[in-house]
């Protein structure tokens, strides 16, 4: 027990017992278990030895990993925490598979430690960080940096081989008696011995094209009769021209370039053979070398030995992606060639054919390589290679008017990739069964990490649905989600009665009159909530004196940013509502009129239009000025608490700069809006124009000048302005249901107009009314899915979708949940 059994973690009153684990000043430099020590920055928990911390406490310290990032206690509580990353690499890597932040692998034959028993067998590995790692069954030996190391290509045990010695500790060989373990090397291992195999070959350079080969030397000696051959089993060759020579380790004589008669090539084996002719004063010659495996680039370049800029190659283990059950097929070896038009030729070993890859993405360690031609291959740790090749993102691939393919990994098994079919009406997985495009009872996505998008699908199983989630880049996911979404209502459309239509129509529109009223709030509020989030400033802010707020510099300025968003925006909204109350309600107006002037004929719309339009701009009016009143009284608040800091920011000369950024990012039909108008008339493309501006100014704001007094109004006035900002949100959700409410109630005083229009048509027109009606509505269907994907400003990557999901979730969600908590802090209302 110690002396202070009570634990010195903040906020934390347990106590010692005889059964607690004391955390107090142990240190991540004695803990044994990381994967790679070296990857972590060690500290020390706080306390000695005479205080007390419990396990609670010590498992809110995370660790940073070098590589990985932040890594926490989780659920186990278990301190340290250890990188799960590290662990799957270890475990990989330590079994001679490539993987994650490792560069290359290669096998070892031998390993020679100081006054030590040699080892047989192991591998020699390279992080990104330029550590080479040793493993011999499962554990790792050594590791060192690679500028430490002494590398060398020499003969080892009567066959040539390449060796690492690390001082006198180490000497890692890989032996080439049999060169068919070159097969097992994968990543770029060959640029640690570049310069060696250089020197060994007599150069003062890296070579461009070294091979690896058998060398048959032939001489006829007279009356046609050849002499015993020179063979040499394996052997490094490099044709210098500029030396006019020919270049071998071990070292062999050979006729000089200059003495050529002829040369032929053949490749039908899946190796290289190159055939030479020489006639050197009248004798003649034949050298024929074999490929056993290219060390620089595959093959020779051309039969004249013309030298080119050299390719670099990989060595990987890949799989098509074209099975149902892709884990059939399995990994296997394929040589990859990075070209310089941003392409990379791959070919299968030993022998099979070549393709071209132009585009690709990679996830969880893999790779996805994906052709022009709609092929794909999943190659396993050559990440670090794929984007040295500068290969592209991918884009959906047009098979026919009809047939769409795509690619994309799977996110429970990371191994897999799927291929997708996307017909008019159907889906095909991997080749496997059609599936009905009606049949999928859910179509879904969410952003994921690193620019990655996940699409869910719930699939009809013969237990209910089953979900397959993909994952792939965003853009593409998105197009993919894109083409699934409105292929799928397209083809629902043939069972759908018109009451069907017009509650799909209605909801996508709903959904569209919201995200115009009320986008830019939420959009405001996502940058408001983007690192560091607005409550979390203020929990800063409240345990933080003046002095301590003017000393950090970085929190200064984050929260300059957050009232500067305030500052610039609330006078918009205001304007923007002004505009609205007078201007939306013939919006609304001028939609309903197009619709039942194409849905019923334009006489039939002229008698009806007058009485609808008094009954639509008058509703509609009285609802945005109701939330224009909701929104007034916490604005002026804010607005408020402002003021006093508005010089700070020499508000005026800020605002020029931030109006002349906007310009930047609006589209020409928009810039009208600086004109005097309301920047946020235009809905959410006004307020991310804007937000991308205040971006863009952070140069700007480095230069606002701060004493002490000027940050302590500064402090003031965002422990004034945050708490209000979150009863803003809290009762704007009250506005948003309501709003929704109110055009469900409008679209169903809609509905009930539209029928009895039709009942009132004569026989003769009905049917027809009818079914123009419907294609319009199914037409309204269409246009609302396909504007749901549309980005709101090409600078950005926000999208209406995302909008939507955040109204929805109010609408759906939000709204009872702060309804309920507002009742449970009501003592009547938490008894009964």
């Amino acid at each position: 027990m110690t002396q202070n059994n009570v634990c010195i973690g903040m906020f934390c009153d347990n106590t010692e017992n005889l059964i607690s684990e004391n955390f107090a000043g142990r240190t991540t430099s004695s803990f044994t278990k990381f994967p790679f020590p070296e990857r972590v920055e060690h500290f020390k928990l706080p306390g000695n030895d005479k205080d007390f911390l419990c396990k609670q406490c010590a498992s809110t310290y995370a660790i940073q990993c070098k590589v990985h990032g932040c890594v926490t206690c989780g659920q186990t509580q278990k301190w340290p925490p250890i990188c799960s990353a590290c662990q799957r690499e270890f475990q990989s890597i330590s079994e001679g598979t490539l993987i994650g932040s490792f560069t290359w692998i290669v096998p070892l034959t031998r390993i020679e430690l100081c006054d030590k028993k040699p080892l047989q067998e192991g591998f020699l590995a390279r992080s990104q960080d330029g550590i080479l790692h040793v493993f011999h069954k499962k554990t790792r030996l050594e590791y060192f940096l690679e500028q430490d190391v002494h590398r060398d290509v020499e003969s080892v045990q009567g066959a040539i081989g390449f060796t690492v010695k690390y001082k006198n500790a180490i000497r890692c060989i890989i032996g080439l008696d049999d060169p068919n373990i070159l097969y097992r090397c994968y990543g770029l291992w060959q640029d640690c011995w570049k310069p060696s195999l250089g020197r060994s070959l007599g150069l003062n350079r890296d070579a461009a094209y070294i091979w690896l080969v058998t060398l048959d030397h032939e001489t006829v000696v007279g009356e046609g009769s050849p002499a015993p051959s020179r063979k040499i089993p394996l052997a490094f060759v490099y044709i210098d021209k500029e030396a006019d020579v020919i270049r071998t380790f071990p070292p062999v004589s050979l006729p000089e370039l200059k003495y050529k008669t002829f040369i032929t090539e053949e490749n039908t084996t899946g190796r290289h053979r190159l055939i030479l002719g020489f006639n050197v004063n009248g004798i003649p010659h034949k050298l024929t070398l074999i490929s056993v495996y290219p060390l620089q680039s595959y093959p020779i370049d051309s039969p004249s030995i013309q030298s080119a800029t050299p390719n670099e190659s990989i060595l990987t283990t890949m799989r098509q992606v074209n099975a149902r059950e892709i884990g059939e097929t399995g990994d296997v070896p394929y040589l990859l060639t990075a070209k310089y038009n941003n392409t990379i030729q791959t070919q299968r070993l030993p022998d099979g054919p070549t393709q071209e890859f132009s585009h690709g993405f990679e996830y969880n360690n893999r790779f996805l390589l994906i052709s022009k031609n709609g092929e794909a291959l999943n190659t396993s740790g050559s990440q670090y290679f794929m984007k040295k090749a500068g290969i592209a993102q991918p884009t959906v691939f047009n098979v026919s008017a009809d047939n769409v393919l795509a690619f994309l990994f799977d996110l429970e098994k990371s191994e897999a990739a799927h291929t997708l079919w996307i017909g008019s009406e159907s889906l095909s997985i991997d080749k496997g069964e059609v599936i009905p495009l009606e049949s999928i009872s859910r179509i879904s996505g969410e952003a994921a990490h690193n620019g990655l998008y996940r699409l869910r699908m719930d699939l009809p199983g013969s237990d209910g649905p089953e979900p397959l989630v993909l994952i792939g880049p965003e853009a593409y996911v998105i197009e993919c989600k894109r083409i699934l979404d409105t292929r799928q209502i397209k083809a629902r459309f043939k069972t759908m009665k018109s009451l069907d239509l017009y509650r799909e129509y209605h909801q996508l529109k709903k959904y569209n009159q919201l995200a115009i009223l009320f986008g830019d709030i939420v959009l405001l509020d996502q940058e408001l909530n983007d690192e560091p989030p607005v409550e979390t400033l203020h929990k800063k802010l409240s345990n933080m004196s003046v002095e301590a707020f003017y000393e950090n510099k970085p929190l200064q300025q984050q929260t300059i940013q957050k009232i500067l968003l305030f500052s610039m925006f609330l006078p918009e909204f205001k304007k923007k509502f002004e505009y609205f109350s007078s201007m939306y309600p013939y919006l609304v107006y001028e939609n309903e009129a197009n619709f039942l002037k194409t849905s019923f004929g334009a006489d039939v719309a002229q008698r009806i239009l007058p009485g609808e339009r008094q009954k639509i701009v008058q509703t509609n009016r009285q609802s945005v000025r109701q939330v224009q009143s909701h929104i007034q009284r916490s604005l002026a608040e804010i607005e408020r608490a402002i003021a006093p800091v508005e010089e700070l920011f020499i508000r005026e000369e800020l605002r020029k700069t931030w109006l002349s950024r906007i310009g930047r990012h609006l589209p020409v039909a928009g810039q009208f809006l600086l004109a005097g108008g309301s920047l946020l008339a235009g809905g959410p493309v006004g307020m991310l124009a804007g937000i991308l501006a205040i971006r863009a100014m952070g140069d700007t704001l480095n230069h606002i000048q701060m004493d002490k007094e000027s940050a302590g109004r500064i402090k003031i006035a965002a422990e004034k302005i945050f708490p209000w900002w979150r009863v803003f949100k809290d009762t704007l959700t009250v506005s948003i249901y309501e709003t929704s409410e109110f055009i469900d109630q409008e679209n169903r005083r809609c509905l009930l107009r539209d029928t009895k229009i039709l009942q009132a048509l004569p026989d003769s027109r009905r049917e027809k009314a009818q079914q123009q009606r419907d294609e319009q509505l199914q037409n309204g269907i269409v246009a609302e899915k396909e504007n749901r994907y549309v980005k709101i400003l090409k600078e950005s990557d926000v999208r209406f979708e995302q909008i939507e999901a955040d109204l929805r979730s109010t609408v759906d969600n939000t709204m009872q949940e702060n309804v309920k908590g507002f009742i449970a802090t009501i003592p009547y209302f938490t008894k009964t």
